[in-house]
């Protein structure tokens, strides 16, 4: 059961449904951290166009770790064969934010945290496409938005601590940590609203199935 954890349930859920995956994890966030830093320095802000599979691979890794499946690294590239679908996927979120973040921040602020959950959606039904996934995802997040926004908040003053304390090195840890949890919340929000995954409904079916002699 998720049911409505708040963020110390969370933090437990997902170190406990990390255990034993932590290498995998942190060598494909090292690895998606390395590769878009030096796709940035060649080409700029294209880079996140050209690379926008590559943040549905580190998703995909990301959920089916607090699904407690089997991972590997990888499975960062695994979303390239669907390369359009996953651009604009991740991209026209972005273009929403933006436009409504030029009308004043905090329209801006609510767009992020409106459209957080389109991936994941993405993700988890293969026949979605970017537009559905944002209106999914505008329902998903009703009455939990300011939650995210708060979490959030906690998130980055522990980024800028472990930073300064551990001269960045702690981050090592803490990146993969940051980036289940909020995999870990959309599993927990979904269960709150009564959202079936579609990975959910076919474990299910799977286990329901009679064994064929």
């Amino acid at each position: 059961m998720y049911g409505s954890a708040d963020f110390f349930t969370l933090c437990k859920m997902t170190s406990g449904k990390m255990r034993g995956k932590w290498g995998t994890l942190a060598g494909a966030s090292l690895c998606f951290h390395v590769i878009m830093g030096a796709a940035n320095h060649a080409v700029g802000g294209l880079a996140g166009i050209v690379l926008a599979p590559l943040n549905a691979g580190l998703g995909a890794i990301l959920l089916s770790a607090m699904e407690e499946k089997e991972i590997k690294v990888g499975m960062l590239f695994s979303k390239f064969d669907e390369y359009g679908r996953y651009v604009w996927g991740v991209w026209r979120p972005a273009l929403f934010t933006l436009l409504w973040g030029l009308l004043l921040i905090i329209p801006g602020l609510i767009a992020s945290l409106r459209y957080s959950q389109s991936l994941y959606l993405m993700l988890d039904d293969p026949s979605l496409n970017a537009k559905e996934a944002m209106e999914r995802s505008i329902e998903l997040m009703k009455g939990a938005k300011m939650r995210l926004f708060g979490y959030g908040l906690l998130w980055s003053m522990a980024v800028i601590a472990v930073s300064l304390l551990t001269l960045g090195i702690g981050l090592l840890w803490l990146i993969p940590f940051i980036s289940c949890f909020y995999a870990q919340f959309f599993l927990s929000l979904c269960q709150e609203k009564g959202v079936l995954l579609l990975s959910s409904a076919s474990e299910n079916a799977e286990k329901e199935s009679p064994v064929q002699e």
